[in-house]
């Protein structure tokens, strides 16, 4: 079983990247003034710096936002694959990627997420960066497990992939 991503969520990744963009581009078209005449001379010279600074760490975050969601857009519209030796997990930023069902503990909906438990996480988290491995400490803290899946990006009804995720795996203990 294939489940591929929502259109819907492919045109909110487009319309996303493009407020980005016009974000960014907003200061090159419109000067605002952000000092007012006779102020002293240390002030304009603090006030300037500080708002370089918050401009630059702006700049990159409305940059990486956009880099974010054109990739989202190019990149593979395949968010779960489920087959009999494993399933292929595509589905968010902390996404693990290929997990063997001999490795799962357990499988559950809490809220409105299809969670999935780990036996051995760490095998599985030693790839990735420190943010990504912060955000799988905060699911587990939450009480969710170390893959969270939203039914939200599906085709294909939840109650469907999670009828055939518990039956695969099942079979495939």
């Amino acid at each position: 079983m294939i489940i591929k991503q929502n259109k819907r969520h492919t045109l909110k990744n487009c319309a996303f990247a493009l407020l980005c963009l016009l974000i960014l581009l907003v200061p090159l078209f419109v000067d605002l003034p952000i000092f007012e005449e006779g102020a002293p001379e240390w002030i304009e010279a603090v006030l300037t710096w500080a708002i370089r600074v918050i401009d630059i760490f702006c700049i990159l975050f409305l940059l990486y936002g956009f880099c974010y969601y054109v990739r989202e857009l190019f990149s593979s519209d395949v968010l779960i694959e489920i087959c009999d030796d494993y399933f292929y997990d595509h589905s968010s930023a902390i996404a693990i990627g290929k997990v063997r069902w001999e490795d799962i503990e357990d499988a559950y909906i809490k809220g409105a997420y299809f969670t999935v438990v780990l036996k051995h996480p760490e095998k599985y988290l030693e790839g990735f960066g420190t943010i990504r491995r912060l955000l799988v400490r905060i699911n587990k803290k939450m009480k969710y497990g170390d893959i969270c899946i939203s039914p939200d990006r599906f085709r294909e009804e939840a109650a469907e992939f999670l009828r055939v995720f518990q039956q695969t795996w099942e079979r495939n203990r």
